[in-house]
């Protein structure tokens, strides 16, 4: 897939927890600015909370998009737009003070605050909250017949 022309990335995040297993399933889907698909992900992770694998999977898309633009796959100075249905967390993320009244561990906000600000660095980020209705394309991924596939 030919990522060098794209000059605005539309992404949708979403994440599941299951506590019982101490187990989320996060995803995160790409689109281009005429709503192509790009790209899809999602995978099976250890995590404490809700919050946590929402944050997660956030850090993870960040983690990705600074990885293929390092690689000259994507193209620095683009928007991207990244959407999540969880409101707090994202209220959060947009105000770094209030993550510590998350319940997030201190040492995933270390490791992905590192990526979401190197990606922001390079490009025009915007992380918006969205509701679940129009986060479905990223929600269908994070169902449990996903999650216990990939235990």
């Amino acid at each position: 897939m030919d990522w060098s022309e794209e000059k605005r990335l539309i992404v949708h995040t979403d994440a599941s927890f299951y506590l019982e297993h101490k187990k989320g399933l996060i995803a995160f889907v790409i689109e281009n600015q005429n709503n192509k698909l790009m790209k899809k992900k999602n995978r099976c992770i250890t995590c404490k909370s809700s919050q946590e694998a929402e944050y997660i999977a956030i850090g993870e898309v960040c983690k990705w998009l600074n990885f293929y633009q390092k690689a000259n796959i994507i193209r620095n100075r683009i928007i991207i737009n990244i959407f999540n249905d969880n409101k707090t967390l994202i209220q959060s993320i947009n105000n770094l003070d209030s993550m510590q009244y998350t319940n997030v561990r201190t040492e995933i906000i270390m490791k992905y605050n590192e990526e979401i600000n190197k990606l922001r660095n390079n490009n025009n980020v915007y992380i918006k909250w969205k509701s679940r209705n129009g986060n479905k394309v990223a929600d269908a991924l994070t169902r449990p017949r996903n999650l216990f596939a990939m235990i």
